[in-house]
């Protein structure tokens, strides 16, 4: 498996065919999502394909014959949900659609000539992104994006208002395309992609592709896997674009008309909770920019949320399993509270008996505050590499108050530098929805009770150590839950937030306007903070993936002349080499160590990757080692003491901190060095 730089002519092609089909999927979509059966129906196969492809794969392979039977399997789970629904054409948008309104050619015409300023700052705002994309590796996309982006995008936000508040047709499918924009930075600008984790799977997908299968066979993950692997068998999409695509293409097709079903059943003005669906974007969405299993279950997660909040007949309740089902074939951590929610529901109003119902209840909220604890204690015990576990406690953050820079900046950062505070904020103002419509929405309550099992699940996860991982990924697990904890508010602040909106449009025009302004502008504030960023507040650390890291990658391969070799490099230059030989190079473990790379545990000592991959096994450590301690031959001899190779390769970006002194220093006992690009030092060392 080798990887194409993406500035040639052949990638060209492909990209742009690449767009032509997901434009064409995405017209598709929106032509029979009119109807919210047909909806219900997409947002179904979604699901099944995801479910069904999770257990073929993990019983059998994801090879052709995989493939179609996970299509059988699809097509008769449709076919059985096809007809629990309701015969009754029911209109998705609204009374103000023109599927309900038999509307005249002209007032057709004069509908689609509303939109026509938004579309132009929409593409206005795209044509700024592709005209800035890089393959160099910067740490922000705002780097290269100009300023003038922010200025057409706080435009098309604000004609989107007026279009809602004016209420013009089809502003739902507007709002859709306003999402997309908003978690479309990370894929349009790095043209080689962002992240580690993304790579990773890219990886795997790709050697799944190609022989069916990856040992060992993980219970996660494969729900994305199924999804990806057969929208490229079926539709010939590149496995690399739907990795990039998967996640912010999703989002935006599920996620706004889902909630606008849900605020519909709860009978709130139509125009009102279009805004209220716009407004959700001032929340941070980092996890929507980036296509990996764990942000796509969080998708799932919200849609089984909403979905079982109003599920009433029997398409309904089904749904919200399988949207359930779908969040635990991606990933546990998102798949579990999905499951134990939708069952809740589903007991709350099916069983009669109320003792019974309250039995049942605490023990759902129970198992939701302690499943995944325990879970992630098995893990951390399995994976124990000597020593004791020890947990870290918690502390609050301090409230930021920046005053240094300009009064944007300060402003950006009075917010995205206190994250925390806005999100106890909004928590607040849910448990305040939950508590004053409890009479009117019971539903609400059970969203309350998740949360706060999964905050005693966060507490106790924090005490749990995860030594196995490298240090600063050790509260990701907790962080994760606090995260779901989150996510079981949101419906009541969808909710709330149609509150504020109908407070603010019954004041007078002066303080009217000024809030809607100021809502504006918060929603571009959350559009800079949700991505990575490198200003003089904030420096994100991770790296994009260069080009100059393929080079250095490539130059080794060659210098190396077929003998065996390891390499000490940071995580972008280890996913380079992964993007380009794939998982098809490893060396001996000599000593016991519990190392493992996702899918390729071996037996007796086990191989290693011949890159720092993954982050927490010993190569990275000896990384570290040589660039916070001291380069020296002796360290870097360790790699070739573990590992029997006879060359070991150090290699030291410019970004690094400290890069000159490490250069230099390395210089004085390597065997050779080369430089590439005046971007990447790369040094040899032979036993």
């Amino acid at each position: 498996m080798h990887y194409t730089l993406p500035n040639n002519a052949d990638f060209s092609k492909k990209r742009a065919a690449t767009n032509q089909q997901c434009f064409l999927l995405i017209l598709l979509y929106m032509k029979f999502s009119l109807k919210k059966q047909l909806f219900y129906l997409a947002l179904a196969a979604i699901c099944l394909v995801s479910t069904s492809g999770a257990v073929v794969y993990y019983f059998y392979t994801l090879n052709w014959l995989g493939i179609l039977i996970t299509l059988c399997l699809t097509g008769s789970g449709l076919w059985l949900f096809w007809r629990t629904l309701s015969v009754k054409k029911s209109d998705l948008l609204g009374t103000n659609d023109i599927t309900k309104n038999k509307l005249g050619l002209k007032k057709i015409i004069f509908a689609f000539t509303w939109l026509i300023p938004y579309f132009l700052f929409f593409a206005f705002c795209f044509m700024l992104l592709f005209k800035s994309q890089t393959n160099a590796a910067i740490t922000s996309p705002w780097q290269v994006v100009p300023a003038k982006f922010f200025i057409a995008h706080i435009l098309a936000t604000a004609y989107l208002f007026f279009l809602i508040l004016k209420k013009s047709r089809f502003t739902l499918y507007l709002v859709i395309a306003h999402y997309f924009l908003s978690f479309s930075i990370l894929w349009i600008i790095f043209k080689i992609g962002y992240g580690y984790d993304p790579f990773i799977h890219q990886a795997t997908l790709e050697l799944i592709d190609k022989q069916g299968f990856v040992l060992p066979k993980t219970p996660y993950y494969l729900g994305q896997y199924s999804l990806i692997l057969l929208a490229n068998k079926l539709f010939f999409i590149p496995i690399v674009w739907l990795n990039k695509l998967l996640v912010p293409i999703l989002v935006a097709l599920t996620l706004p008309p889902t909630i606008f079903l849900f605020l519909k059943k709860f009978q709130i003005s139509n125009f009102k909770f279009q805004i209220s669906i716009l407004l959700l974007l001032i929340l941070p969405f980092s996890i929507f920019t980036l296509t990996v299993p764990q942000n796509l279950a969080y998708l799932f997660l919200i849609l089984t949320i909403f979905i079982t909040l109003t599920a009433e007949n029997r398409a309904e309740i089904m749904l919200s399993f399988l949207l359930a089902a779908a969040a635990l074939s991606i990933h546990p951590i998102a798949g579990i509270p999905a499951l134990l929610f939708s069952l809740a529901i589903f007991i709350y109003r099916r069983l009669i008996s109320f003792s019974w119902k309250k039995i049942i209840y605490a023990l759902i909220i129970a198992g939701n505050a302690l499943i995944l604890p325990i879970l992630f204690y098995l893990t951390e015990k399995n994976n124990a590499a000597g020593g004791e576990s020890s947990g870290s406690g918690f502390t609050i953050p301090a409230i930021f108050f920046p005053r240094h820079e300009n009064i944007f900046l300060n402003f950006v950062y009075f917010f995205a530098g206190n994250e925390w505070l806005i999100l106890i904020f909004a928590a607040l103002l849910a448990a305040y929805a939950i508590y004053r419509f409890r009479k009117k929405y019971p539903t609400l309550i059970f969203t309350a009770s998740f949360a706060f099992s999964l905050l005693i699940a966060f507490f106790i996860t924090r005490q749990i150590g995860f030594n196995f991982l490298i240090d600063y990924e050790r509260s990701d697990y907790a962080n994760r839950l606090l995260l779901d904890a989150f996510i079981f508010l949101l419906p009541a602040i969808a909710i709330i937030f149609v509150k504020i909106i109908n407070l603010i449009l019954n004041s007078r025009p002066f303080i009217k306007y000024s809030w809607l302004v100021f809502l504006i502008f918060l929603i571009a504030v959350s559009l800079y903070s949700s991505y990575p960023r490198q200003d003089n507040y904030f420096n994100s650390h991770s790296f994009a993936v260069g080009k100059t890291d393929f080079k250095a990658v490539n130059w080794i391969e060659k210098d190396a002349d077929s003998e065996p070799y390891v390499v000490l490099a940071d995580q972008q230059v280890s996913v380079a080499a992964l993007s380009t030989f794939g998982f098809s190079h490893y060396v001996p473990l000599l000593s016991p160590t519990p190392l493992t790379l996702r899918g390729t545990r071996k037996e007796g000592l086990g191989v290693v990757y011949f890159y720092p991959i993954p982050t927490g096994g010993p190569l990275y450590q000896i990384y570290l080692d040589m660039v916070y301690k001291k380069p020296d031959r002796a360290t870097a001899l360790r790699a070739a003491d573990l590992t029997g190779a006879h060359t070991v390769y150090f290699v030291v970006n410019k970004y690094w901190t400290g890069f000159d002194k490490i250069v230099e220093q390395a210089k004085i006992e390597a065997s050779s060095w080369q430089n590439i690009n005046n971007e990447i030092y790369i040094f040899k060392y032979q036993k």
